[in-house]
């Protein structure tokens, strides 16, 4: 987060500090940039573009990307705080979730309007309902993730053990999947020119992707 800060900051004072680098009639001053402010001039002499016209679209385009950056740096810093900030606060109520969650859940019970017996059997099946549907996603998430390594393997495909486990992680989001894996090295074994492969990976995935809406 420090560094995304000391580098948004750094940027900024670079620019402040040295305003050649967003004046393009420095940048085509040939005493100070000759071989950029030459190929410009080429550039000039063998199309209708003139020098002045060229200075001020460079201005504009420095402008703009100089903001951009800026803006795109100054968000980057404060989505990385935010998400930091986010994962420390889940790991302290974790923390006390883990810790004192029991007594938390005993005085639940005792605010709801039900009898003690049938508070705890109400509890005892949230319990079981969320403990079946965790390992419902994992095993869920197993299967394509296995056949990703299956297909990496029959395919000549490094790691497939690593990348089997990293299309099960894959297969938990609620986007992309086990494609997130087997989509590029697909993509990969058709550009290298092993287009036999390349189509049994696509096959492969199909299948794949359409394995735990079977589970």
């Amino acid at each position: 987060v420090f560094a995304e800060f000391r580098m948004s900051t750094d940027m900024a004072k670079a620019m402040q500090q040295n305003p050649d680098l967003t004046d393009p009639a420095a940048w085509l001053d040939e005493t100070r940039h000759p071989r950029f402010a030459r190929t410009a001039q080429w550039f000039s002499s063998r199309t209708d573009l003139d020098m002045a016209d060229l200075r001020n679209y460079l201005g504009k385009s420095f402008q703009g990307w100089a903001g951009a950056v800026a803006g795109v740096s100054g968000k980057l810093a404060l989505n990385v705080a935010c998400t930091t900030l986010k994962f420390f606060l889940m790991l302290f109520i974790l923390f006390f979730m883990l810790r004192d969650g029991s007594s938390w859940f005993q005085r639940l019970a005792a605010l709801l309007p039900l009898q003690q017996v049938h508070g705890q059997a109400l509890f005892t099946r949230l319990g079981k309902v969320t403990r079946a549907v965790v390992y419902g996603c994992g095993v869920t998430a197993a299967v394509p993730g296995s056949l990703v390594g299956i297909g990496f393997a029959i395919a000549g495909l490094p790691g497939p053990v690593v990348f089997g486990v990293i299309a099960t992680v894959s297969a938990l989001l609620p986007f992309g999947g086990a494609a997130l894996v087997w989509l590029p090295a697909a993509l990969y074994l058709l550009s290298a020119g092993q287009f036999g492969m390349g189509i049994f990976m696509l096959v492969w995935g199909g299948l794949i992707s359409i394995s735990d809406n079977f589970i």
